[in-house]
């Protein structure tokens, strides 16, 4: 099935720490989902490949605005492209929780203010 591409605002989180740790999985049927990961237009996870268990990445942040996206490159078999995730700092506190439905080439983002 064919879904509109329309990108996702994931919302806008102020931290301290130095990283972030993202976990994330194919919330719904695991069929082969897969996504890039950008930190500021620069690609940090390659064709990740969502399954029913969570997967970790721990991401460096910059002093300021840090623009995450996560960028569908398929939305395999049943689609939309779905996922479900958490993002952490490196104290462990929960930054944020939540879901995207993308359609191919459509892109959800979420800003990470780090403070210095």
């Amino acid at each position: 099935m064919q879904y509109p591409k329309i990108d996702q605002d994931l919302g806008s989180f102020r931290i301290s720490t130095k990283t972030v740790t993202i976990i994330c999985r194919d919330y719904q049927y695991p069929d082969g989902d897969r996504v890039t990961v950008y930190v500021n237009d620069i690609p940090v996870v390659n064709n990740l490949t969502l399954r029913r268990n969570y997967q970790k990445f721990v991401l460096p942040m910059s002093t300021g605005i840090n623009r995450i996206v996560f960028k569908a490159l398929n939305q395999g078999t049943s689609g939309p492209n779905t996922a479900g995730f958490k993002v952490f700092d490196d104290k462990g506190n929960l930054v944020s929780a939540n879901e995207w439905n993308l359609a191919t080439g459509a892109k959800a983002t979420l800003l990470i203010v780090k403070d210095k």
